[in-house]
Parts: C-alpha cells; sequence; structure tokens
C-alpha cells in the first residue's frame, strides 16, 4: 500500500504528522514528492534519524509526472495544519488556501485523507473525502487504518472524488466566467 502527499514541505504542511503516520504503519510506502533540496534533505535525516525505512523523500518532479504518482498510491494525504505557510519568507494561508494539489488529487480518482480546515471544505466533502483534525495523530491513524482496511470505500471515495473533480476543470470555469457566475 502506497501513501502519498505531494508539495512543498514549508511549515504547516504535515511533515511531521506524515513521519508520525509512517511509523504507525511501516507496512506501507509513504511517498512525499515536492518540496527544495534544502527540506528535502532535512526530512530525509530526520527519517534516517527516526530509523523509518518506509518512507521516500523524492523532492521536485516536473508537474507533468505527478498524476503517475497520484494514480500509483492508494491514498492521497493533505496533512496541513491550521497554520500553513506559504512561503520558505513566512506568511500563513490556512484561512484562505486552495491549493493546485486538491483538485489534481480529486482528478486522480484516488482516496483523499484532508486536514478538515472550513476552506478545505468548500470543495471537499464527506463522499469525496475523509476529514481529520489538524494535528491530531490519533484520528489520522484511526482513518487511515480504516482506509487501508476497505479498498472498496477507497475506490468509492476515488470514483466520487474524479466525479466531483469536473466541477472545476478549466473549461467548467471558463463556462461559469462567461456566463456570469
Amino acid at each position: 500500500l502506497t501513501v502519498l502527499c505531494a508539495g512543498s514541505l514549508y511549515a504547516g504542511r504535515g511533515a511531521d504528522l506524515f513521519l508520525e503516520l509512517a511509523a504507525y504503519f511501516p507496512e506501507a510506502h509513504f511517498l512525499w514528492v515536492g518540496g527544495s533540496e534544502e527540506d528535502v534533505a532535512r526530512w530525509r535525516q530526520e527519517v534516517n534519524c527516526r530509523a523509518l525505512t518506509n518512507v521516500s523523500f523524492l523532492g521536485f518532479l516536473p508537474h507533468s509526472r505527478l498524476p503517475l504518482y497520484h494514480a500509483a498510491a492508494d491514498v492521497l494525504l493533505m496533512p496541513y495544519g491550521r497554520r500553513i505557510g506559504i512561503s520558505s519568507g513566512g506568511g500563513h494561508s490556512a484561512q484562505i488556501s486552495s491549493p493546485m494539489k486538491m483538485f489534481e488529487y480529486l482528478a486522480s480518482g484516488r482516496a483523499i485523507l484532508a486536514s478538515d480546515l472550513p476552506v478545505f471544505r468548500e470543495v471537499l466533502e464527506e463522499t469525496t473525502a475523509v476529514f481529520c483534525p489538524p494535528e491530531e495523530v490519533e484520528a489520522w491513524a484511526q482513518a487511515l487504518q480504516a482506509l487501508l482496511a476497505d479498498p472498496l470505500r477507497r475506490q468509492a471515495l476515488g470514483q466520487r472524488a474524479r466525479q466531483a473533480a469536473r466541477q472545476y476543470s478549466w473549461t467548467r470555469r471558463a463556462e461559469r466566467i462567461l456566463a456570469g457566475w
């Protein structure tokens, strides 16, 4: 089983939670795609310190390759904190965040496990994702365990997510703008 998170490794993006979950599930492979070379090196060092053998930080990949990684995953994580760093220079976006990753995850047709943040619920819902309180490791572990143990639920969530993604396509957005939405 593969659990994937894609994106930068700024503060609040959930890398700590990601590693804690990896420790709970040594039978699953945890893969993080994205992040600067410096951040990836720091998190790889943390993986070594924790002696985790089921975690890989791949670093930055061309955007065109991300769908392949999404498709290879069984569960896609959005473990954002209540305060999300928006850049290495600081600032936070938890109140206004609408990460492209969320729409890419929907389109991938995979189960999504996301932080229960109001801004994510503007797009995701119970039929397309499983929500957990940010930074509550036990809740995340229970939710991930339930998903990993239930391939039919993962498949159903993924199918509904892919259907929901259609309303967020660039074509659909252009149609809404032209219609005076």
